[in-house]
């Protein structure tokens, strides 16, 4: 917690998502990776036997996260940096997932991953 000009900020490791009428707190520990589905993304978790469907974008999570091990690798995905098990060409490999690496995100990438 901090204060800034008497504005109080929470930082919070978490992502909260509404389901029915709950709110589900999922820490950034747990994400392995969010994919897009139109206007909807699927939040998948890092045991990979559960998965979460949200009805914000891909581009809405991520203004609100703002987690920076957490960053935008291609237009339909963001990754959980800290679950990343390696490199495969223009792709990275999370779990046993492959997630396309998009080229106008590869700077991301770059100041994370020694490429």
């Amino acid at each position: 917690m901090r204060n800034i000009d008497n504005e109080v900020l929470y930082i919070i490791p978490a992502l909260f998502v509404r389901t029915g009428k709950t709110v589900k707190y999922i820490p950034f520990d747990q994400i392995l990776y969010l994919k897009a589905e139109g206007s909807y993304t699927t939040v998948v978790f890092c045991n990979q036997t559960k998965e979460h469907l949200s009805s914000l974008t891909l581009g809405q999570i991520e203004q609100k996260m703002k987690c920076p091990f957490i960053p935008r690798v291609h237009r339909s995905y963001m990754v959980n940096l800290k679950q990343v098990t390696g490199l495969v060409g223009n792709a990275i490999k999370v779990g046993k997932e492959i997630i396309p690496i998009g080229r106008s995100y590869r700077h991301v990438l770059e100041s994370f991953i020694i490429i």
